[in-house]
């Protein structure tokens, strides 16, 4: 079928199905880390791919009504999708594509001290992660940024930060707008984190914006 076809029965299946696929990815995880089940990353990662299918898929057939947020201060059912699609992402990221990020935040902490601006997003980030009080020389500096990537305590609320809300909204529009799916959003972004700084950093660089994304997403999703 075209897009936009797919009948209200067959568009349900398919968002339930997605759900499954998601719920899938996440108990396999959990089994895998608590050695209870033996998951390899290739089992893993073809069902995030098969999961992440069925949402995009969804996404491009999502009835107008369900592209706009029907109350304030609550997501539209296309940027609720973008949330697990981005979720997805994050849990099946490679130990090439973390050492990436990690470069990256580890670039930005050495020269948040001196800089006269510093997001929000980092400032919590340092602040959050125990014992870091200031930052460290260089030889100490990897970990804060290891550290500073891990996910909020499980104490804090899971509720999305309006930031995020507004991300996730952002990505729908471009996915249904322009037709670039969030897979391809998040792909992009780990690209322009792994071209690097072409200067110090500074927030408005849009590789610094992408790491801060990237932060962000790996702090509320964690391993999923």
């Amino acid at each position: 079928r075209s897009d936009g076809d797919l009948s209200g029965t067959s568009f349900e299946a398919l968002m339930l199905l997605s759900r499954v696929y998601e719920d899938l990815c996440v108990r396999f995880l959990e089994l895998h880390e608590t050695e209870q089940a033996a998951v390899s990353p290739a089992q893993l990662q073809a069902l995030i791919t098969k999961a992440i299918k069925c949402f995009e898929t969804v996404l491009k057939n999502l009835p107008a009504s369900e592209q706009v947020a029907r109350h304030a201060g609550t997501m539209s059912r296309a940027a609720q999708i973008v949330e697990s699609v981005l979720r997805l992402k994050v849990m099946g990221l490679g130990d090439s594509e973390y050492s990436v990020l990690v470069d990256a935040v580890e670039e930005l902490l050495l020269h948040a001290a001196s800089a006269s601006e510093t997001t929000s997003s980092l400032q919590r980030a340092i602040s959050q992660t125990r014992g870091v009080r200031q930052l460290q020389p260089r030889a100490e500096t990897r970990a804060v940024a290891e550290a500073a990537l891990r996910p909020v305590s499980s104490t804090v609320s899971l509720e999305v930060p309006e930031k995020l809300m507004e991300l996730f909204e952002e990505v729908a529009k471009e996915a249904l707008i322009n037709h670039i799916p969030p897979s391809s959003w998040f792909d992009r972004m780990v690209h322009v984190v792994a071209a690097g700084f072409a200067g110090p950093p500074v927030p408005g660089d849009p590789t610094y914006l992408a790491t801060i994304q990237m932060l962000e997403l790996c702090r509320f999703f964690g391993n999923a």
